[in-house]
């Protein structure tokens, strides 16, 4: 199977990334709720605005432009040339930008009969094929139509630790196609379904919330710096702190548990805890998913 990835920024060099450590490690690609690893990935296509981009894709992936070993072909200002060599699209490009790359020239031509695994917050199916179909029907003569699948990972696709969503997809889509999709997307780590109309909450938790606790983390490390810790061990001890209250949650202890477990009345947890409740920080947590979600709403 040959994926290509248009928008190389952030989230999709992520994404990339998480794939073709996938690869590389197939006892691994298991770490999902799909049936990973039934259709490997043997060759991935970068779709990039610039020549300059191209190369530092090329060279994050240790390899350079044009030789015969490099894991990821680069396609230049030319998206429908890299969709056409692909089998799986990847769109992770900005969502304004949505008209712009699937309205292109020859882009629904190259998707047609293929899975879009859209990664843009807000944007639904039909604003999609409404850029790529334009004025004409989606049933075109001769033409099959592409299907879309709409899910939000996580840049921790990186460590194939995304948590990903998977929600809106083509009313015609084959369930052989759906599975491909999460087949793809369960080599970068869990998957979960929610309905349409979840998918800005979900989007703000799974794919915002990643900057929040890190923010959360930033403070934490900062915190423990002040109060003489070196850095480099004090994110060692944050990072890990964090990862030791999630893995309890995953395996089926509620957090206000947790938290309680932690706290003596009168103890020097609860005096810290104190502190967080008078700045008011699980409300404003609340609010900034609130607020995050609300911009997702398409």
């Amino acid at each position: 199977m040959t994926l290509a990835v248009i928008g190389c920024g952030n989230l999709g060099t992520a994404v990339l990334a998480g794939l073709m450590a996938s690869q590389q490690n197939p006892q691994n690609q298991l770490s999902g709720t799909g049936q990973c690893g039934l259709r490997p990935i043997i060759r991935s296509v970068a779709c990039v605005q610039s020549p300059a981009r191209g190369q530092q894709i090329a060279e994050q992936f240790g390899e350079n432009v044009g030789g015969s070993a490099c894991p990821v072909e680069i396609a230049v200002a030319d998206n429908a040339e890299g969709v056409r060599r692909a089998d799986v699209i990847i769109l992770a490009c900005p969502p304004n930008q949505v008209n712009e790359v699937l309205a292109a020239p020859g882009m629904r031509e190259a998707l047609a009969g293929k899975l879009l695994i859209s990664m843009l917050g807000g944007v639904s199916v039909a604003a999609m094929e409404s850029a790529m179909y334009a004025n004409s029907e989606r049933e075109v003569p001769g033409l099959e139509p592409c299907h879309i699948l709409r899910a939000i990972s996580n840049i921790a696709a990186a460590r194939k630790k995304s948590l990903t969503i998977i929600g809106e997809r083509s009313a015609s889509m084959p369930n052989a196609t759906l599975n491909l999709g999460k087949d793809v997307l369960g080599q970068i780590g869990d998957i979960i379904e929610v309905r349409t109309d979840q998918m800005p909450a979900a989007t703000a938790l799974c794919a915002s919330g990643t900057a929040f606790f890190a923010l959360f983390l930033e403070a934490a490390i900062d915190g423990a710096v002040a109060l003489g810790i070196d850095r480099s061990e004090a994110v060692h001890m944050a990072a890990h702190t964090m990862a030791g209250a999630a893995e309890l949650t995953l395996f089926g202890d509620d957090p206000a548990e947790i938290r309680a477990k932690v706290t003596t009345p009168g103890g020097s947890t609860a005096r810290g805890l104190g502190v967080m409740e008078e700045g008011g920080v699980k409300e404003a947590i609340v609010r900034a998913l609130q607020a995050t979600a609300s911009v997702h709403k398409s």
